[in-house]
């Protein structure tokens, strides 16, 4: 994937996209309200759960 496009997303904005995340908003709804591609929403929260979650439910 060529990061050549999508401007790099800042750790606070990642941040507030994953606080959304975990609030319940959709992809779509976070892309809208922070104007942040999907793709990078995608991308971002997908990172999260792969990486970040430390509790199990």
């Amino acid at each position: 994937a060529s990061m050549g496009k999508s401007k790099e997303i800042s750790q606070d904005l990642r941040k507030r996209i994953v606080d959304l995340y975990k609030s319940g908003s959709s992809l779509g709804a976070i892309s809208k309200r922070l104007a942040v591609p999907r793709s990078s929403v995608q991308t971002i929260v997908r990172k999260y759960k792969h990486h970040g979650t430390t509790q199990h439910h």
